[in-house]
């Protein structure tokens, strides 16, 4: 799902053939990306999808000391049936291209400044809530007809924002959390889409799960509740799922994960990688257990795999081999959002798309980038990485 990082395989240089170094990135039908993820070894290089790499730490961890884990889509249980309910809120209050402007430029008006600097991202969009960013407030008003959202496309932009919740309260989906509502992700899922024969991305979603449901003669799509019915769907989704925390095999063999993943990522919704972490601190025995083998870099403002108006490219294998062969635990990785236009698939408006170049420095989660407050911001020199 989404876009690969623009380097290929031949760019991926393993210094030492002691060590097995497996590199799953994101898949794309655009012709400007490579559209396989690489796997790298001494011996072979294939195709894979980036969800391989947790079920490759969980079920085979003899197979490779390190493993990269861009923006895994690794829990099909719960991102189906989100999927399922955001088309169908699509489908009867439908964001258009214009609305999805709308919903930027008011969600960077709100936050973008909360972490001390105006440049177009929100730094932590948590930090984004409703008393600080209100969509209703958008609502048009006296006949206003632009600038403004209908009260059916407010209800849809509140599905996509807001968490589902049993009834009980707990949390079965997170919400996609604010900013770059106009960078492209959320038209290249929700909109027509010429690579995907003028429908949008989640229009499939009900097919797949019906083609996954297919032994199940009594399975109907229409009737199926995406709160209610997930326990219906779990044997089906099983085979693709990560649904163990446990990655003690992994970390006794000396295996080490380096997970990274978007603050605005619109189908993997980034709450689901900081979740897993937190599952994998608990079963590792603490935070500090798990990061002598397991780290997750938050990267603001970067959308699904790549992409977005944050500084997303960042070369991840040079730190994961110094980390696996000499102990150097990464740290921070710089990042740069690269001049010119944006990838192409995205389609991005063009007020949402940067074409500066600057650079970011990704922090080791919980930690945060934060601007010292003097030098060039487009530098990541001049920022830190802090404990929120």
């Amino acid at each position: 799902m989404g876009v690969a990082p623009t380097k290929t395989a031949s760019d991926l240089r393993i210094p030492s053939a002691a060590s097995r170094t497996v590199v799953f990135r994101c898949w794309s039908r655009s012709k400007e990306a490579p559209s396989a993820a690489a796997l790298i070894s001494p011996r072979r290089a294939i195709s894979v999808m980036p969800a391989k790499a947790m079920l490759e730490a969980v079920r085979f961890p003899e197979d490779y000391d390190g493993i990269i884990a861009g923006a895994p889509a690794f829990q099909f249980l719960e991102m189906i049936p989100w999927m399922v309910g955001a088309h169908r809120a699509q489908s009867a209050n439908p964001l258009t291209r214009e609305a999805l402007g709308v919903l930027d430029r008011a969600s960077i008006r709100a936050c973008d400044d909360l972490d001390g600097i105006a440049d177009g991202v929100i730094g932590d969009p948590r930090q984004c809530t409703s008393e600080l960013y209100d969509i209703d407030q958008l609502a048009c008003k006296g006949g206003q007809v632009k600038d403004c959202l209908s009260p059916g496309q407010i209800e849809t932009a509140r599905y996509v924002y807001e968490d589902i919740v049993d009834s009980n309260g707990v949390r079965l989906s997170p919400g996609v959390l604010p900013g770059a509502e106009a960078a492209g992700d959320w038209g290249f899922w929700m909109l027509a889409n010429e690579q995907f024969e003028g429908q949008s991305v989640i229009s499939g979603i009900g097919e797949m799960l019906a083609l996954l449901m297919r032994h199940e003669p009594d399975f109907k799509l229409d009737e199926f509740d995406p709160v209610t019915d997930r326990a219906a769907i779990a044997n089906a989704t099983s085979p693709l799922d990560v649904r163990s925390a446990d990655l003690s095999e992994f970390r006794e063999r000396g295996g080490k994960l380096l997970m990274y993943q978007g603050w605005n990522d619109w189908p993997l919704r980034p709450q689901r990688a900081i979740d897993f972490l937190s599952k994998v601190e608990s079963a590792s025995g603490g935070a500090r257990q798990a990061r002598d083998f397991y780290r997750l870099f938050m990267v603001p403002g970067m959308v699904h795999c790549a992409g977005g108006p944050g500084a997303w490219q960042a070369d991840y294998v040079r730190p994961l081999v110094a980390w696996r062969e000499k102990d150097e635990q990464p740290q921070r990785i710089i990042a740069t959002h690269p001049d010119g236009p944006p990838l192409a698939h995205l389609d991005a408006e063009a007020a949402a798309a940067s074409s500066r170049r600057f650079t970011r420095p990704l922090c080791v989660y919980p930690k945060l980038a934060q601007y010292r407050g003097r030098g060039d911001e487009n530098d990541a020199a001049n920022f830190r990485c802090v404990e929120p």
